[in-house]
């Protein structure tokens, strides 16, 4: 097939891309938030679309069940109703979420937008299914000659629909009093308001627009790729990519950068078919392509991207550990988990088991974002990384415990500290958008990868031994050994300890100092470029301990177990817990899903298939409310009582002294 053709087939993603990333930069546009979650809202769209044209379904935003009008409904209706659930989504999204976040730190604002990314997608799973669903096109597909060959005539209808919808809103930003007054609040929020602009109604009727923009390209592209609660919602990467390529201010250049993205992909996947192209560089090589996009434009002109000024609210507190949460952590709490590893039932055994590999991925996170405010999201592809590279050193290559593991995690630190290289650069949302891209890019290049990893099989991880003591989870009739739980228990007190010390220690002063003020740093003499290495470093290597030790409790990993949204729910669930202490991340371990609280209540309540739901509304919850998390929160109630308490105890001198006569007569 002629490969201009080719290019043309891949404008329908293209222009998916374009609409979505319209949307991002509408949103920056109007709050300064780059909104995660955008690609949800167009899968989301995609989903209502077809409920309400083939099913005569309404459906509604953030609310998993739907009212029957009928059998089905008129193509028209079907998308006036989808846009207008669309903008209903961007208006509630904005005053629930992001407006109470309008004076919150930028680390505030990344997880609520990762929250509501997990909302929706674990909504849409639990009402639609996970299967992947179509609907009948909503453009002509009659064929259209390109010199000898045909093309869909779709493709020219959807590349003209993003650069009409692109040249729109370029003459309402630079020609309308809205779109005027949205530049103005943009440069400076209060001239705006000195102006008479109110610009949270700005901001609101941006949301609205891209939300409807972004369940727009859900309709479009449903007919031609289909929608799934998963795919859909990773457009926003390469949506991203567009947007960024557009400095997130020019509408024509994104809308280009969308379309173009769209066409090379399909590109790629036409240069794979050539007999010279290797064949272990065929899984993910086009969803790659996003990645190294964003890298581009970031490195090349990172500092130079345009940026709304959060805040300088405070973050969470970081507080050093006190004495009695040091004997708790080396003495009290080991004891515990040796109790419940041997009075459990098996099956709370292995919900225990996984709270603490889980807490061992906390920790990483509490390093990397608690201590050093650097925004990860890319943890997932880190532990993944060491977990199929034990499988590989241990299984394939035959080399023995312990030196297998330790292999594993230097290979996976390798890794992290090059997912880092972007930070001397960027940081803050950008990061995070490097390492959701880097992410998912690790996730279908190699993950996905049967040259690398066990494909459909799997891929096996040998027990581990020593001295010839069987340290695995799994032998003929027991499973979970006790063994793997001591084991376990020991890694995890070891990593807490370390980390506590890490904290406390003249490394954790500096972490702390780059977190508040990079500039105040450096006039101190602390060198920012390797201090943010090596904090890349610890993170990834506990990352990296964490995959391994999942590899050993699951003994065969897939790429499932390390999924994107697997590593957004750990963020989730870390922040909730509290993103800046050793107790947070053991909380987080607790309330993770296959922990020990959600298998309580799964046995209770069947609780299980909610856990992403509720990670993505308690992520939420806490940014806007709480964002010290439970643990921290339990520490400053703790803290305001002792304050009161000692109060009370400080005698009151006023009234002695006010009975007694002081003679001052020479």
């Amino acid at each position: 097939m002629n490969h201009v053709v080719i290019l043309i087939l891949g404008l329908a993603a293209g222009a998916a891309y374009a609409l979505i990333a319209l949307g991002l930069v509408l949103t920056f546009r109007g709050s300064g938030v780059i909104n995660f979650a955008h690609g949800a809202f167009a899968m989301f769209g995609a989903y209502t679309f077809i409920q309400i044209r083939d099913s005569g379904k309404l459906v509604f935003p953030f609310v998993p069940f739907s009212i029957q009008i009928g059998d089905d409904a008129s193509l028209i209706v079907s998308i006036l109703y989808t846009l207008l659930v669309g903008l209903l989504m961007g208006l509630l999204s904005y005053f629930l979420i992001f407006r109470p976040l309008r004076a919150a730190p930028m680390l505030a604002n990344v997880v609520a937008s990762v929250g509501l990314l997990l909302s929706l997608q674990a909504t849409a799973v639990l009402q639609f299914g996970s299967n992947n669903t179509s609907t009948a096109p909503v453009f002509p597909t009659e064929s259209l000659s390109v010199g000898s060959y045909v093309v869909p005539s779709d493709r020219f209808f959807l590349t003209g629909l993003a650069i009409v919808v692109a040249v729109v809103l370029t003459f309402i930003y630079r020609f309308t009093r809205f779109g005027l007054a949205t530049r103005a609040a943009a440069g400076n929020e209060r001239g705006a308001i000195i102006l008479g602009y109110n610009p949270f109604r700005l901001a609101a009727v941006n949301w609205a627009l891209a939300s409807a923009l972004a369940c727009g390209a859900g309709i479009v592209l449903v007919p031609i790729s289909g929608v799934d609660a998963i795919t859909m919602t990773l457009l926003v990467v390469p949506a991203l990519g567009a947007a960024l390529i557009g400095r997130l201010t020019s509408f024509p250049i994104t809308a280009i950068a969308g379309l173009l993205i769209g066409a090379a992909q399909s590109g790629i996947l036409d240069v794979q078919t050539f007999d010279w192209y290797p064949e272990f560089a065929k899984t993910g090589a086009s969803q790659g392509l996003p990645f190294l996009v964003i890298i581009a434009v970031l490195v090349i002109s990172g500092r130079r991207l345009p940026a709304r000024g959060f805040s300088s609210a405070r973050l969470p507190i970081s507080r050093a550990a006190s004495p009695s949460a040091r004997r708790i952590t080396t003495v009290v709490g080991p004891i515990v988990l040796l109790i419940l590893l041997f009075t459990l039932s098996s099956g709370l055994q292995l919900a225990l088991l996984n709270t603490m590999v889980i807490s061992i991925i906390m920790l990483s996170i509490v390093v990397l974002t608690g201590f050093v405010g650097q925004i990860s999201l890319a943890q997932a592809a880190l532990a993944g990384t060491a977990g199929f590279g034990l499988s590989r050193f241990a299984d394939q290559l035959g080399i023995p415990f312990p030196l297998s593991p330790i292999l594993a995690v230097l290979l996976a630190t390798a890794v992290g500290v090059l997912v880092g290289l972007p930070a001397l650069r960027v940081r803050g949302v950008q990061l995070a958008v490097v390492t959701l891209a880097g992410g998912i890019a690790v996730q279908e290049f190699l993950f996905k990868n049967s040259s690398f990893t066990g494909g459909l099989l799997g891929s096996k991880i040998p027990n581990p031994g020593l001295f010839g003591l069987d340290l695995g989870v799994r032998a003929p009739g027991e499973f979970p050994r006790p063994a793997f739980g001591v084991f376990l228990i020991i890694v995890l007190v070891l990593l807490c300890i370390g980390v506590t010390n890490l904290r406390l220690g003249i490394t954790g002063l500096r972490f702390l100092s780059l977190r508040a003020n990079e500039a105040a740093a450096a006039s101190v003499g602390i060198n920012v470029a390797a201090t943010k290495l090596v904090a890349f470093g610890i993170a990834s290597a506990l990352a990296a301990i964490g995959g391994v030790m999942i590899g050993y409790l699951q003994t065969t990993l897939s790429f499932g177990s390390f999924d994107i949204f697997v590593g957004l729910t750990w963020l989730a669930l870390a922040y909730m817990g509290g993103i800046t202490s050793v107790s947070g991340a053991l909380v987080g371990g607790v309330l993770a899903g296959g922990g020990i609280l959600s298998t309580v209540l799964d046995n209770a309540f069947g609780f299980g298939r909610y856990v992403q739901i509720v990670a993505g509304i308690g992520l939420i919850l806490t940014a806007v409310l709480n964002q010290d998390g439970i643990s921290g929160g339990m520490s400053i109630t703790r803290d305001q009582v002792r304050a009161r308490l000692a109060k009370r105890r400080q005698p009151d001198a006023s009234p002695a002294m006010a009975g007694r006569n002081v003679d001052v007569t020479p």
